[in-house]
């Protein structure tokens, strides 16, 4: 399986993390959300129902963490908001098209 996954932007409110901070929360993010997703296909799970699907956007679930909690433990909270918004079903407002299909 594979998967294109583009974040645009995040948004924290009320949290400012170094620049080296933020670098941890883009690494632990990706290493989280790829951690999950590896899981589902070690376990034999179906593909999902966005597999072959274009997303446009995914509002994923907001967070909270505690006060300082650092880049790591951010990142993984975010994965986890944003593999709970890839499935089971996709948003009915989401824009999806079938892979190589027109997206105009």
């Amino acid at each position: 399986m594979k998967l294109n996954l583009h974040i645009e932007h995040i948004v924290l409110d009320g949290v400012e993390l170094s620049p080296a901070e933020t670098r941890r929360m883009a690494h632990a993010l990706e290493r989280e959300l790829l951690s999950r997703m590896n899981g589902e296909a070690a376990r034999g799970e179906a593909s999902p129902p966005w597999s072959g699907a274009a997303v446009a956007s995914l509002a994923a679930a907001p967070i909270t963490v505690d006060p300082g909690a650092g880049g790591t433990r951010i990142g993984r909270e975010l994965a986890r908001s944003v593999h709970r918004g890839l499935g089971p079903v996709l948003p009915e407002a989401a824009s999806v098209a079938p892979r190589g299909g027109d997206r105009s």
